[in-house]
């Protein structure tokens, strides 16, 4: 990371990055250029790793895209707001940026996944009934993980 000054490390800080991101943006290669999807999300972190779930239509593009290359980049922010540092214009921010590998779960993961997405969308009592049965869900081991913030000092 180029300015390691903003860099967050610290693997529960990063977590809390998650915890207050509301779109994951899945990164997905097609045909040499990359597919870039927002998808809500939950996940789980434990141990120092972060596994993203999100779901969608077991058909469609993001789904052939995974069939044939699981590699994805995850990548989650925030803009908390611009402000004027006295010689420019910045943008506050915090962000996570993760690679990993995506892969179809069910059963009982599949329905841990949607309980922990449905919690982290506020909704932590829905109940899933049928939905499970037409719904691919997906899990993301992220294989590496940064964080990055930039808030101005005043």
């Amino acid at each position: 990371m180029r300015r390691s000054d903003r860099e967050v490390r610290d693997f529960e800080d990063i977590v809390s990055i998650i915890e207050r991101c509301d779109t994951l943006h899945l990164g997905m290669n097609a045909d040499g250029y990359p597919y870039v999807v927002p998808v809500s999300f939950g996940y789980d972190a434990q141990d120092g790793h972060v596994t993203l779930y999100f779901h969608g239509a077991g058909v469609g593009r993001k789904h052939e895209l995974l069939a044939r290359d699981a590699r994805v980049c995850a990548e989650l922010s925030r803009c908390l707001g611009f402000c004027d540092t006295g010689h420019s214009l910045t943008c506050e921010y915090e962000s996570v940026i993760g690679y990993g590998r995506a892969h179809r779960v069910e059963g009982e993961r599949a329905l841990h996944a949607l309980r922990r997405l449905n919690a982290h969308c506020g909704y932590p009592d829905f109940e899933l009934g049928d939905c499970v049965g037409m719904t691919a869900v997906y899990a993301v081991e992220l294989e590496t993980l940064t964080g990055k913030r930039r808030i101005v000092k005043r």
